[in-house]
C-alpha cells in the first residue's frame, strides 16, 4: 500500500516514472520551511522541474539547481 507522500508524488507500485521523476509537492517544502531556517546556499542536486528550487527561491534562499538529466530541467542539467 502506498504512503501519503507516495500518493502525493504520483508513485505507483506497478512501475516507476521515467527517470524516477517524482516532483515534491509544494506543501511539503513549505511545511519544512515554516519550521526550519536554512543558512547559506542550498544545492538542489535533483532539481527536475524545479519544484523544490522555486519554493526555496520564493522564500529568499540562494539555490544552486542541478540535475543528471539534460532535457527540460530547472537549472543546470547534465550532472
Amino acid at each position: 500500500m502506498a504512503t501519503g507522500m507516495q500518493r502525493a508524488t504520483g508513485w505507483k507500485e506497478e512501475g516507476r516514472q521515467k527517470d524516477d521523476f517524482y516532483a515534491t509537492p509544494r506543501w511539503a517544502i513549505e511545511a519544512i520551511l515554516d519550521r526550519e531556517t536554512l543558512d547559506g546556499p542550498v544545492w538542489e542536486c535533483a532539481s527536475g522541474d524545479g519544484a523544490i528550487s522555486k519554493v526555496l527561491e520564493e522564500r529568499g534562499c540562494e539555490v544552486i539547481s542541478t540535475d543528471i538529466r539534460t532535457d527540460g530541467v530547472y537549472g543546470r542539467g547534465g550532472g
